[in-house]
């Protein structure tokens, strides 16, 4: 039997296990010196926000608690709540276990997104320790093997669907170098999911109210996107998934249009979204481009046309 499984099954038998006051603790610092039966309830303390894409995503918990996960992560010894008897690894999926019990008792998307926001920060030391971890080995040409990580793929599929994009892409960078696996409910690969999942939130905010801008003050989608591309060029992916993505470029090239700008100096821009858009409609007829096709033709035609 799992070390995991022993301590679910204690607190199946009535050894209380509180995850909320677990992860008050966690984030407070403390949990360090709890055993882990009975966790007695703690205020938790964080750092003020720090700026920056991820807004809510900010390093929370004293300095030592954060040291102390990164690491556990870095080496897969020494503990990271106290609990002597689980490794790291198992130890973080016991806290990701309630953390998901949480999610699963919500019914709404955007409330799931928020708890989402809220619980990523305590798992970013744990994701910050493995890529230390990888970085010093590779320095030191020595082999570094993680093994499946449910943690830091789990971390990386929440960075998604929050939209802090830039740090997702460095994760599913190290996700992809050491082959991890998705969780089986997502039913696609790494190169699929990543993919579809951006792709799809861009085409999306470019019908929603200000457009794909709005949606994205923090960062350039558009080298989001282009970083993403060549991630996974060498990657496997269906036709229509690899057709969002060229679409998603597209649009966020014509997004970077001034409304105000000169027919002339569009130019450029509705060029290379045209050849993006052209690429998705090549991959899947119905990808959604013809019509945008057709308007950046016409408009380039006029723009080109000679002046009377």
């Amino acid at each position: 039997m799992s070390p995991i499984r022993r301590a679910l099954e204690r607190k199946a038998a009535g050894e209380k296990f509180d995850f909320a006051a677990r992860k008050a603790l966690i984030v407070a610092g403390e949990a360090a010196v709890e055993p882990l039966g009975e966790i007695e309830a703690a205020e938790a303390t964080t750092t003020p926000a720090a700026p920056g894409v991820l807004g809510a995503i900010v390093r929370r918990g004293s300095p030592a608690m954060r040291h102390v996960m990164q690491k556990a992560a870095a080496n897969d010894t020494g503990p990271v709540d106290g609990s002597a008897d689980l490794s790291p690894l198992d130890q973080m999926l016991l806290k990701l276990h309630g953390d998901k019990l949480r999610l699963k008792a919500l019914q709404s998307t955007e409330s799931k997104v928020a708890l989402k926001r809220e619980l990523l920060p305590e798992y970013l030391p744990w994701v910050e320790g493995r890529r230390a971890a990888a970085a010093k080995a590779n320095a030191e040409g020595l082999v570094y093997r993680p093994g499946q990580d449910d943690v830091f793929v789990t971390a990386t599929v929440w960075a998604i669907d929050i939209g802090a994009y830039p740090e997702a892409l460095e994760m599913a960078a190290w996700c992809r170098r050491f082959e991890q696996v998705l969780p089986k409910q997502i039913n696609r690969d790494l190169a699929n999911f990543v993919t579809e999942e951006i792709a799809e939130a861009v085409i999306k905010a470019q019908r929603a109210e200000g457009g794909i801008a709005a949606a994205y003050p923090d960062f350039n989608i558009g080298a989001i996107l282009g970083d993403l591309e060549e991630l996974f060029r060498e990657d496997q992916m269906f036709d229509q998934v690899r057709a969002k993505l060229q679409k998603a470029l597209g649009l966020a090239v014509l997004a970077t249009i001034p409304a105000d700008a000169p027919a002339d100096q569009t130019l450029p821009a509705q060029k290379v979204a045209l050849r993006f858009l052209k690429r998705a409609a090549e991959l899947d007829s119905a990808s959604g481009c013809v019509k945008l096709i057709e308007g950046i033709e016409r408009a380039i035609k006029k723009s080109e046309a000679p002046a009377s």
